[in-house]
This record gives C-alpha cells, sequence and structure tokens, in this order.
C-alpha cells in the first residue's frame, strides 16, 4: 500500500496482548469483522476518523502508530498496560492540547 508503518501489526498485536476475540475489537470500533480482519491483514487502511478512533481505544499514540517500523507495537502495548487510569487521562489530555495547537 506504500505506507511506512503496518496498521494491520498494530492491530493485531494489541488484539493478542490483551485476549480479545476481532469481534470484540470489531465492537469496540463499531465496523464490522469482516472489515476488521481486513484492516488486520493489510488488505483495507482506516480512514482518518477511524485511525484516531483506534489509536483512542488501544491508547497507542498516532504519532507511535504512522512510525512504526518494527514489532515494538506490542512493547507499546505492554508499556501502556503499566500505565495508571490517572496518568493515561492526564497523557491523553496533553496530547489533544497539542494536536488541537
Amino acid at each position: 500500500m506504500g505506507n511506512s508503518f503496518d496498521i494491520g501489526s498494530v492491530l493485531k498485536s494489541f488484539r493478542k496482548h490483551h485476549g480479545y476475540y476481532q469481534k470484540e475489537v470489531a465492537q469496540k470500533l463499531k465496523i464490522s469483522r469482516e472489515y476488521y480482519s481486513r484492516l488486520e491483514k493489510g488488505k483495507s487502511f482506516p480512514s482518518t476518523r477511524l485511525l484516531l478512533k483506534i489509536c483512542d481505544y488501544t491508547e497507542i499514540k498516532i504519532f507511535f502508530i504512522l512510525n512504526d517500523k518494527s514489532d515494538s507495537s506490542l512493547k507499546m502495548c505492554k508499556l501502556c498496560s503499566l500505565i495508571s487510569d490517572n496518568d493515561k487521562a492526564v497523557i491523553k489530555r496533553i496530547i489533544k492540547g497539542i494536536i488541537a495547537s
């Protein structure tokens, strides 16, 4: 697809790390399981709106996804699981402020 990152591997790493089924993640993202499967396999690419929704749901920052060049997405998933919910909320507010400016 000519993209410098692989959203499919990010999604798959996140899903497997958390022990979710494709159907569960698809429901959270409000898309069909079939479309989600195509995303994981790299056969489809999400819209900007869906990409932002994926980032919000997985708590993986868009900058990280856009610069992913390895299997480091799983490392990021593990790192996110170590951050408290309160700290995650603070980080989200900071990132949203940066994006808005």
